[in-house]
């Protein structure tokens, strides 16, 4: 019992500082960077290690062919944002500016299936899950078109 309610306040905390975490994370978001190889591969990395994790920990499932389904169609969106994403060269750099939309809906679904887990219900969890695993498609996807991108530009970045 004690126990129980120790992990539901633990809960609460987590799905607090996910939403924290992530209105910080959209105030510097936007800024236009140095498009890096190294960190569109850091970013695909995060964004499946946090899913794995994430899904690991809470105990939330989801059905593989919906899972799956989600995947392809976020992969598919991904590409289409990456097309849509402003790149541009600057002083012999390549520079990039994102948009908050993708980080806000996936920072929001982590929170919101935190939430729904606490509630001991598998299908909130499951449910809260489907936001998660079509933003971490589209990350996948865009930063692979930026990629792609990059390499045709075919501009040196210092």
């Amino acid at each position: 019992m004690m126990l129980e309610t120790l992990l539901d306040g633990l809960t609460y905390v987590f799905s607090v500082v996910t939403l924290i975490l992530t209105g910080l994370m959209l105030l510097s978001y936007r800024k236009p960077k140095k498009f890096k190889y190294s960190s569109a591969f850091s970013s695909i990395a995060r964004s499946l290690v946090t899913l794995l994790l994430f899904v690991l920990i809470s105990g939330a499932r989801l059905n593989f062919i919906i899972s799956f389904v989600l995947l392809i169609l976020g992969g598919i969106w991904g590409v289409v944002r990456g097309m849509t994403v402003k790149l541009y060269s600057l002083d012999d750099q390549i520079m990039v500016r994102n948009s908050m939309l993708s980080l806000a809906g996936w920072g929001g679904s982590l929170a919101v299936s935190s939430l729904f887990s606490s509630f001991d219900s598998a299908l909130l969890a499951a449910i809260g899950l489907i936001p998660l695993f079509f933003s971490t498609a589209t990350s996948i996807g865009n930063k692979s078109t930026l990629m792609v991108r990059r390499l045709l530009i075919g501009q040196k970045v210092t």
